[in-house]
């Protein structure tokens, strides 16, 4: 599934105000670098463990339907919307009462409805179903405290570390922590 933001992200969550303390920042300076980096940390942190932080609309697009549809982000608060173009290239909309939804587990899935299948979708049509479905937590207050400590630890990270590279230091690599911190919100299959 290719997954698109359909929305614009109101609630970043971590504030710079948190960044800064994490930081031992006490300046206001640098307040637009630090909010830049939390938005660039937060980005990171959701695509590498398909955890989305704070409440954001997605489209994901599929070419057919599979019997079982995994998502590959989480958590999902609600399915919005899908749409499809039936065997005649015409656009419908799926009825609700049609599919289920489970969010219980490491992967969200979507499958049709009992005594249901998905229908037809027009042959060849690279996009033929679109899904719209909101993603994360409602607020700030509700993202995992462990999350909210591997931004602020990669963004005291880049805030002290501007280069790729360092002259005259000894370079050891930072995100064990991070590593640490996000390790039980990883998708493993076996």
């Amino acid at each position: 599934m290719k997954l698109i933001p359909a929305s614009i992200r109101n609630d970043e969550p971590v504030t710079v105000h948190q960044a800064k303390q994490n930081s031992n920042i006490t300046h206001d300076l640098d307040d637009q670098l630090i909010d830049a980096l939390t938005s660039t940390v937060r980005e990171y942190v959701e695509r590498d463990i398909g955890y989305i932080t704070t409440q954001q609309q997605y489209i994901g697009y599929l070419g057919k339907f599979e019997n079982i549809i995994k998502i590959p982000l989480r958590p999902i608060i609600s399915i919005d919307e899908i749409k499809y173009f039936d065997a005649d290239g015409v656009e419908q909309t799926l009825e609700p009462s049609l599919y289920q939804f489970s969010g219980v587990g490491i992967e969200p899935v979507l499958c049709p409805a009992p005594n249901n299948s998905w229908p037809q979708v027009q042959e060849g049509r690279l996009q033929a179903i679109t899904i719209t479905m909101t993603a994360g937590h409602a607020t700030r207050d509700l993202v995992p405290h462990t999350l909210k400590q591997a931004i602020k630890l990669l963004v005291s990270h880049f805030y002290e570390n501007r280069e790729s590279t360092t002259q005259g230091i000894n370079v050891v690599e930072m995100p064990q922590g991070y590593e640490f911190l996000v390790q039980s919100f990883r998708k493993y299959h076996l």
